[in-house]
């Protein structure tokens, strides 16, 4: 008996080894005086160079129902299209934000003393206001007008 199961033993091994085993094709042999396909070498065309979008700083303050700007009241600031802005705002008195909406602009709302930003491209010309959203703060004059050329 351990004798036949010995034999089966080895036979299905066998078979096991020869059904998993890689079966390898010929490639066809190429005919004598037949020349070779040309390859084309593809070739790299270089990437067109774009400037780096530079980012445009403008540092504002608010302070009691009023921006100031390079000692100017409620400036107006004007940008091209497609630049990159940021916006530094401080409070230097009171509680206030940075608002553009059409731009979709907004800081953060921050005490006398406190920094924020934000970032954005004007991506549309036109004629904005930019305000302070507490209160009624812009109700107040706390407005000013952003121009993007």
């Amino acid at each position: 008996m351990k004798q036949i199961f010995v034999i089966l033993t080895v036979i299905i091994l066998s078979l096991f080894i020869i059904g998993c085993s890689e079966t390898v094709e010929e490639l066809p042999v190429k005919p004598e005086g037949v020349p070779e396909p040309a390859v084309e070498e593809p070739t790299e065309e270089p990437l067109a160079e774009t400037a780096p979008i530079e980012l445009k700083v403008i540092k504002v303050t608010g302070e009691n129902y009023k921006f100031m700007m390079d000692g100017k009241e409620n400036p107006e600031i004007k940008v091209k299209v497609g630049e990159k802005i940021k916006i530094e705002f401080t409070s230097t008195e009171g509680f206030h934000d940075f608002v553009i909406d059409e731009l979709e602009a907004k800081t953060d709302k921050v005490n006398s003393g406190g920094s924020t930003s934000v970032e954005f491209v004007a991506n549309q010309a036109g004629t904005f206001s930019y305000y302070c959203s507490v209160g009624k703060h812009r109700d107040f004059g706390m407005e000013g007008t952003f121009i993007v050329e």
